[in-house]
């Protein structure tokens, strides 16, 4: 790009010190050499950058134009050299997460934890996601790694581990269910069932499970939000909840 050459620093020396010739001394070069540098650029683009005016030269709106464009992109350039430094050190940058709901109050604050301990310098950015949008997010590049149940598909995506999740009830300490060594599924048909909402891949392992009973079933309060679900099963003594 005609913009990303020696032209950026001549363009800004010239700016700073408002003159061609001021600016060719600070660089130590001809002030021809400056000038035919920005006469170049202008020829190219079609649109004069600066105006000459007595005693030095004065920028354009097209000039304004492209002094903002190269200050951001010198900005850019310096965030990408912090984190191309931080790359260097494993134990440090920011690692990018998206975790599907009920991992987000359990398994990830803990693992977050251990990882701290071990590299101080790491920062965490967690995105709740479903198992879809941990995908889409993955395959975009906008987070580093998924922990979610069965996403809907793998195409494009890397298993770097598994494990096999065994689905339990949840219910309150004075529940009729905890004095059962072994709880099956029709023994909470009875009850009123506080469930994840159908966004949610937990969801469609319950519906699943609780259909294969071809019993009726009263789900009296759903949501996407898996600790607001964990609350209402504490709040109700007769509610029980698949997790």
């Amino acid at each position: 790009m005609v913009l990303l050459t020696k032209f950026s620093r001549y363009f800004q020396e010239v700016i700073h010190h408002g003159s061609i010739r001021k600016a060719a001394e600070h660089l130590h070069i001809a002030a021809s050499a400056v000038d035919r540098q920005i006469l170049n650029v202008e020829e190219t683009l079609g649109l004069r950058l600066f105006d000459r005016v007595s005693g030095g030269v004065r920028l354009t709106a097209a000039g304004e134009a492209v002094f903002h464009q190269l200050t951001r992109w010198g900005k850019e350039e310096a965030a990408l050299h912090r984190h191309l430094a931080e790359l260097k050190d494993a134990r440090s940058g920011e690692v990018r997460i998206a975790v599907a709901d009920g991992l987000a109050v359990s398994f990830i604050p803990s693992m977050i934890m251990l990882l701290h301990d071990d590299s101080p310098g790491l920062r965490f950015k967690v995105t709740v996601a479903t198992a879809a949008t941990a995908a889409i997010l993955l395959r975009a590049g906008d987070c580093d790694l998924g922990v979610t149940f069965d996403p809907p598909s793998f195409a494009g995506l890397s298993v770097e581990a598994e494990t096999l999740s065994r689905l339990g009830v949840m219910v309150p300490r004075d529940h009729p269910l905890t004095r059962m060594e072994d709880v099956r599924v029709t023994d909470c048909i009875g009850y009123p069932i506080v469930a994840p909402d159908s966004s949610t891949t937990l969801w469609r392992l319950v519906k699943e499970l609780l259909e294969e009973t071809d019993m009726p079933y009263d789900i009296v309060f759903n949501s996407n939000n898996i600790a607001l679900v964990c609350d209402m099963v504490k709040k109700k003594s007769g509610y029980c909840y698949y997790a």
